[in-house]
Protein backbone atom coordinates (compact mmCIF):
# COMPACT_ATOMS: atom_id res chain seq x y z
CA UNK A 1 0.00 0.00 0.00
CA UNK A 2 1.26 3.40 -1.37
CA UNK A 3 1.56 6.39 1.27
CA UNK A 4 -1.16 8.44 -0.51
CA UNK A 5 -3.74 5.51 -0.26
CA UNK A 6 -2.52 4.92 3.82
CA UNK A 7 -3.06 8.76 4.17
CA UNK A 8 -6.61 8.14 1.86
CA UNK A 9 -8.04 5.83 4.08
CA UNK A 10 -6.42 7.36 7.53
CA UNK A 11 -8.41 10.48 6.59
CA UNK A 12 -11.68 9.38 5.86
CA UNK A 13 -11.72 6.88 9.34
CA UNK A 14 -11.12 10.78 11.33
CA UNK A 15 -13.67 11.58 8.99
CA UNK A 16 -16.25 9.46 9.60
CA UNK A 17 -15.32 9.23 13.07
CA UNK A 18 -15.61 13.11 13.77
CA UNK A 19 -19.27 13.13 11.70
CA UNK A 20 -20.34 10.81 14.23
CA UNK A 21 -18.90 12.36 17.11
CA UNK A 22 -20.88 15.30 15.82
CA UNK A 23 -24.82 14.04 15.19
CA UNK A 24 -23.65 12.13 18.83
CA UNK A 25 -23.61 15.03 20.26
CA UNK A 26 -26.45 17.45 18.29
CA UNK A 27 -28.73 14.40 19.68
CA UNK A 28 -27.63 14.44 23.13
CA UNK A 29 -28.00 18.42 23.41
CA UNK A 30 -31.52 18.25 21.80
CA UNK A 31 -32.71 15.36 24.60
CA UNK A 32 -30.80 17.86 27.03
CA UNK A 33 -32.93 20.60 26.44
CA UNK A 34 -36.15 17.86 26.28
CA UNK A 35 -35.19 16.75 29.94
CA UNK A 36 -34.59 20.46 31.06
CA UNK A 37 -38.18 21.10 29.93
CA UNK A 38 -40.13 17.81 31.76
CA UNK A 39 -37.62 19.27 34.95
CA UNK A 40 -38.95 22.55 34.45
CA UNK A 41 -42.40 21.67 34.22
CA UNK A 42 -44.98 23.24 36.86
CA UNK A 43 -48.34 21.11 37.57
CA UNK A 44 -51.77 22.68 38.39
CA UNK A 45 -55.00 21.94 40.02
CA UNK A 46 -56.98 24.63 38.81
CA UNK A 47 -60.98 25.67 39.69
CA UNK A 48 -62.75 28.07 37.55
CA UNK A 49 -63.51 31.61 39.18
CA UNK A 50 -67.25 31.03 37.39
CA UNK A 51 -68.97 27.56 37.60
CA UNK A 52 -71.35 28.29 35.07
CA UNK A 53 -68.16 29.09 32.33
CA UNK A 54 -69.74 26.65 29.74
CA UNK A 55 -66.25 24.93 29.89
CA UNK A 56 -65.57 23.30 32.72
CA UNK A 57 -65.17 23.62 36.64
CA UNK A 58 -61.78 22.11 37.06
CA UNK A 59 -58.62 21.54 35.09
CA UNK A 60 -55.21 20.79 34.66
CA UNK A 61 -52.16 23.02 33.72
CA UNK A 62 -48.39 21.68 32.86
CA UNK A 63 -46.60 24.73 32.62
CA UNK A 64 -42.96 25.66 31.91
CA UNK A 65 -41.12 28.18 30.13
CA UNK A 66 -41.17 26.82 26.49
CA UNK A 67 -45.42 25.09 26.71
CA UNK A 68 -48.55 25.22 28.46
CA UNK A 69 -50.84 22.33 28.45
CA UNK A 70 -54.75 22.92 29.43
CA UNK A 71 -56.44 19.66 30.39
CA UNK A 72 -59.91 19.31 31.15
CA UNK A 73 -60.97 15.93 32.14
CA UNK A 74 -62.67 13.85 29.57
CA UNK A 75 -61.25 16.04 27.19
CA UNK A 76 -58.10 16.66 24.95
CA UNK A 77 -55.32 18.96 26.39
CA UNK A 78 -54.81 22.47 24.58
CA UNK A 79 -51.16 23.41 24.19
CA UNK A 80 -49.30 26.22 23.57
CA UNK A 81 -45.90 27.47 23.02
CA UNK A 82 -44.46 30.24 25.12
CA UNK A 83 -45.01 33.78 22.73
CA UNK A 84 -41.97 35.15 22.91
CA UNK A 85 -43.12 38.68 21.23
CA UNK A 86 -45.84 39.05 23.85
CA UNK A 87 -45.60 42.76 24.85
CA UNK A 88 -48.47 43.21 27.02
CA UNK A 89 -50.39 46.33 27.88
CA UNK A 90 -52.48 44.44 30.37
CA UNK A 91 -51.65 41.35 32.17
CA UNK A 92 -48.30 42.85 32.41
CA UNK A 93 -47.40 39.80 35.11
CA UNK A 94 -48.48 36.69 32.98
CA UNK A 95 -46.54 34.67 30.15
CA UNK A 96 -48.47 34.02 26.78
CA UNK A 97 -48.98 30.77 25.12
CA UNK A 98 -50.10 30.55 22.21
CA UNK A 99 -52.46 27.35 20.85
CA UNK A 100 -52.55 28.29 17.64
CA UNK A 101 -49.35 30.21 16.56
CA UNK A 102 -51.16 31.58 13.01
CA UNK A 103 -53.39 33.14 15.00
CA UNK A 104 -53.06 34.29 18.50
CA UNK A 105 -57.13 35.26 18.73
CA UNK A 106 -58.04 31.77 18.44
CA UNK A 107 -56.61 30.70 21.81
CA UNK A 108 -53.96 31.70 24.07
CA UNK A 109 -52.86 30.68 27.71
CA UNK A 110 -52.20 32.96 29.68
CA UNK A 111 -49.96 31.92 33.21
CA UNK A 112 -49.12 34.27 36.03
CA UNK A 113 -45.24 34.59 36.15
CA UNK A 114 -44.91 33.15 39.83
CA UNK A 115 -46.22 29.72 38.73
CA UNK A 116 -43.37 29.38 37.26
CA UNK A 117 -41.62 28.87 40.03
CA UNK A 118 -44.28 26.91 41.94
CA UNK A 119 -46.45 29.48 43.46
CA UNK A 120 -50.27 29.45 43.12
CA UNK A 121 -51.76 31.69 40.69
CA UNK A 122 -54.57 32.94 37.76
CA UNK A 123 -54.72 31.11 35.00
CA UNK A 124 -56.49 32.96 32.20
CA UNK A 125 -57.66 30.75 29.18
CA UNK A 126 -59.01 31.92 25.67
CA UNK A 127 -60.39 28.29 24.11
CA UNK A 128 -60.52 27.53 19.83
CA UNK A 129 -64.19 26.73 21.07
CA UNK A 130 -66.16 29.57 19.51
CA UNK A 131 -69.28 29.00 21.77
CA UNK A 132 -66.95 30.28 24.99
CA UNK A 133 -65.99 33.88 23.88
CA UNK A 134 -63.52 35.75 25.88
CA UNK A 135 -60.62 34.31 28.26
CA UNK A 136 -61.84 32.22 31.18
CA UNK A 137 -59.80 32.34 34.59
CA UNK A 138 -59.09 29.61 37.42
CA UNK A 139 -56.92 29.58 40.06
CA UNK A 140 -54.43 26.94 40.34
CA UNK A 141 -52.53 25.50 42.73
CA UNK A 142 -49.76 23.19 42.62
Amino acid sequence: MNLSRLLLVFGSSILVAFTSGCAADTQSEDSASDDAELRGQRHFTCTAHDSDNGVAEDLTLRVSTLTATVTIPGAKGQRGELDKSYIPRTNTSYYRYLVNAADADSGYILVQKGMLSGHPGTLQVRFDYPETGGALKYDCTP
